[in-house]
């Protein structure tokens, strides 16, 4: 692994050129980098090599060149102009340059055709650096380079050894979503080392699991500021899984998973922070029978990269409820819309109507027969007539087979 650029900033390097003040010996008068050039690109030198042009004609017979790059010796090809002025070094196969080396290349016993000779002519460069986060490698760190990483987080796809290098922004030799953090701060211009990973003290994130008809309801209480966070979701692989999709982030966060059978690897980005609930709905094409054993880690991240939280969830899930149910709405004010769930322990005819306080009945959610299991409807603050309704508190009432079961609760709309 060549050497990476530290911290978030970077350097600024010159090329020096030192040889004999003699003016009878063959001196340095050019290259292919320029005095006071800031880096030099490794891939155009790899390409077209790299050119040093003398004073005067050079007795090429006893000159000898050296390219060394930290404690390697490079093997470079020197190729010498007709009139034996100017020389064309080009690396070979297996020696060629990397992004943030430093090179040195050596002339010596440099004499010209009547004997006078120079001292050691050195010539140093820096090349480019790494800039991490920069996946593409075009200098620039932007969406793209962040989405890459996060891509890259979860196994959707997978790295060349160049990219795996630039997308591993903490150097601990793996691809997280906490480098899908720091890119995001490069692209932002921030500079400075980003926070370091504490050892301990860490906030253990409440979760919550249930089964709503054939989909799977995570419900994460993020720490207040993340960032970003990353999930491994198991489930038994007979149920089939399908995408899952989060609710909860704003319409600018970032989002990506991957399915290996009965594993999700997941991860988001929230640029401004967010310190809400998230819901994870995982759809299972397999009607669930029995106890679904579900086993969910995590970890979150603010935007500095530094450590929120963990979530670590074991649990058996009942796939048809003990009792009558009808459960708070979510979420809850609301608007535009809202989730209602209530959970029956036997097939019934089921009604879910919504009221106003004064009794008014305003929409009608469910009126038909529903097997046993957690259903879940939706309403998006209209009536019957999908007329919009005004900002207030409305009564949703649910009741099975007539009178067998009923129950009450309120809610609140808000525009």
């Amino acid at each position: 692994m060549y050497p990476r650029t530290p911290g978030i900033g970077g350097y600024r390097f010159s090329i020096s050129i030192v040889d004999t003040l003699d003016i009878f010996a063959p001196r340095v008068v050019s290259s292919s980098v320029p005095d006071g050039a800031e880096f030099v690109d490794p891939d155009s030198v790899n390409q077209h090599g790299f050119r040093v042009l003398f004073s005067e004609e050079v007795d090429v017979a006893q000159a000898k060149i050296q390219v060394r790059s930290g404690d390697r010796t490079l093997l470079w090809d020197a190729v010498w102009d007709a009139d034996r002025s100017g020389v064309l070094l080009h690396p070979r196969a297996g020696f060629e340059l990397g992004n943030g080396e430093v090179c040195e290349v050596f002339f010596s016993q440099v004499q010209d055709l009547e004997g006078n000779l120079s001292e050691e002519i050195r010539i140093t460069f820096h090349t480019t650096p790494i800039l991490a986060g920069d996946v593409d490698g075009n200098q620039a760190v932007d969406l793209s380079d962040v989405l890459a990483v996060l891509r890259f987080s979860v196994g959707l796809e997978t790295p060349s050894a160049d990219e795996l290098e630039r997308a591993d922004v903490d150097g601990d030799g793996e691809v997280t979503v906490r480098d899908a953090i720091l890119a995001l701060r490069v692209m932002g211009g921030s500079q400075g080392p980003a926070s370091k990973l504490p050892v301990s003290g860490e906030f253990h994130t409440r979760a919550q699991v249930e089964l709503v008809d054939n989909l799977v309801l995570i419900r994460l209480d993020l720490p207040k500021g993340t960032a970003a966070g990353q999930l491994d979701i198991s489930l038994p692989v007979s149920l089939e899984i399908l995408e899952p999709q989060v609710l909860g982030l704003s319409k600018d966060a970032l989002w990506t998973s991957r399915i290996d059978g009965g594993k999700i690897e997941a991860a988001f980005l929230e640029a401004d922070g967010v310190d809400r609930s998230i819901e994870i709905w995982v759809a299972l094409e397999r009607d669930p029978s029995g106890q679904i054993p579900i086993y969910v880690v995590g970890q979150f991240f603010d935007m500095e990269g530094a450590p929120l939280g963990t979530v670590k969830l074991d649990q058996d899930l009942d796939t048809l409820p003990g009792s009558y149910v009808l459960m708070q709405n979510r979420p809850n004010p609301f608007n535009p819309v809202t989730r209602i769930t209530y959970e029956l322990p036997a097939e019934g005819r089921v009604s879910l109507e919504v009221f106003s306080l004064t009794g008014q009945r305003i929409r009608t959610l469910v009126a038909e027969s529903q097997g046993a299991g957690t259903h879940t409807a939706i309403w998006d603050g209209r009536d019957d007539m999908d007329r919009s309704v005004g900002s207030g508190i409305y009564l949703y009432h649910l009741t099975v087979d007539g009178t067998l079961f009923t129950a009450t609760r309120r809610m609140i709309f808000l525009k």
